[in-house]
């Protein structure tokens, strides 16, 4: 598949990257998730290094992907429970057929 060249601009710098077509929104809309968090943390605290900023944002980001795996995991756990309860469910109602 043919790769296209965007460039970001995150905390003042650009960085070029080269990706398929299909994740240009993505990245996309990843500059600007980014861009947002900086501009709130520089308004929100006593923070001007770029680098400082960059670091708060990855421990956001982090930790919401954290939160979502946490939840992922339950809703796995879920899920089994749910096909446990249907296969004895199952179980039963063809005893009673029988």
């Amino acid at each position: 598949m043919t790769e296209v060249a965007v460039n970001l601009n995150i905390a003042g710098r650009t960085y070029p990257i080269r990706v398929k077509p299909s994740e240009v929104d993505n990245l996309k809309a990843a500059e600007k998730m980014i861009s947002e968090k900086i501009n709130l943390y520089e308004k929100n605290f006593a923070v001007k290094d770029k680098q400082d900023l960059l670091a708060m944002c990855i421990i956001n980001f982090a930790s919401m992907l954290a939160g979502n795996a946490a939840a992922e995991k339950e809703y796995e756990h879920l899920a089994a429970q749910i096909q446990d309860t249907e296969q004895y469910l199952n179980n039963y109602l063809n005893k009673l057929v029988l």
